[in-house]
């Protein structure tokens, strides 16, 4: 059985996270598993002792990270309770660390099938959502992809694929509208460039190649927006509003130029002005 990651601080966000993770599991049969990592904890605590910590410290940070767990455990089962819709055998399983996220992310790949990883935005500013832990560390993990929850009901009906033109994101397009027939929400792509004086033939060329490549991918015609813009995030989210979306997902690609410049840049601005969530997809999801 798939497995659905949860990563909580027990904050509200993250409590909020986790429901819709609930919601999720049920629709798809996978299982859910928390994870908490009380690295930041301690790593807080040392800075104020200068290193000179007694196991003691470490005991009760440990002992206080379990507690949470099973909390909001016993809290989700009484939303399951609650609701008729839910079936009561939900597994959910709890992990409790003070390894980094990373780490434990890949440690549960290697005994689990990871179908997701879900995160509650903070939104801080630049590219990081959740103790200090960047997109990317969080992406070096492996297979799944990654949604940023911010606040809406991440049961999708129309997904929102933010392209840059790459001819990855035509294997991850391919693989969403496989998605999308077995999942029953429809998928529309949408490239954003910055206005030109001079006609770019380059940019015309990748265009045109691109266009075509989705062409051959399936029935019905996935449709391609293209959007000259000199602000990426307000138009993706205007874009968004005026055609019903309710999802916006994006191509992880490590240290590439274009993650840098046209998804890293511009995603905490559009978690910080929407309530869109955000789903990024690794670089081996189309394969």
């Amino acid at each position: 059985m798939k497995t659905i990651i949860v990563l909580t601080d027990f904050s509200l966000n993250a409590r909020r996270a986790a429901d819709a993770s609930l919601e999720l599991a049920n629709k798809l049969g996978y299982s859910l598993t928390l994870v908490n990592s009380y690295q930041s904890a301690i790593a807080s605590i040392s800075v104020e002792a200068v290193g000179c910590l007694p196991p003691i410290i470490y005991d009760v940070v440990e002992a206080g990270s379990r507690r949470g767990l099973h909390a909001e455990v016993r809290r989700l089962r009484r939303k399951i309770k609650s609701n008729p819709l839910h079936p009561v055998n939900i597994e959910i399983h709890i992990h409790s660390s003070a390894d980094p996220l990373a780490k434990i992310l890949r440690s549960i790949a290697n005994s689990a099938d990871l179908g997701l990883v879900v995160i509650g935005s903070h939104q801080k500013g630049a590219a990081e959502f959740f103790s200090d832990i960047s997109i990317d560390e969080l992406m070096s993990s492996g297979q799944a992809p990654l949604l940023i929850f911010n606040g809406h009901l991440p049961i999708p009906k129309k997904i929102l694929f933010a392209t840059d033109l790459a001819e990855e994101d035509l294997k991850c397009i391919a693989k969403l509208g496989v998605c999308a027939k077995q999942n029953a929400f429809s998928l529309h792509i949408c490239n954003v460039y910055r206005p030109m004086v001079v006609p770019d033939f380059r940019l015309e060329e990748r265009l045109a190649y691109f266009r075509g490549g989705v062409l051959t991918l399936q029935e019905p015609l996935i449709p391609f927006t293209e959007i000259e813009e000199t602000n990426f995030s307000k138009s993706i989210g205007k874009f968004s509003s005026d055609h019903g979306i309710d999802m916006i997902a994006l191509a992880h690609r490590t240290h590439t130029f274009w993650w840098k410049l046209f998804h890293r840049d511009h995603l905490a601005e559009i978690l910080q002005n929407s309530s869109y969530p955000i789903l990024i997809l690794p670089k081996s999801f189309g394969s």
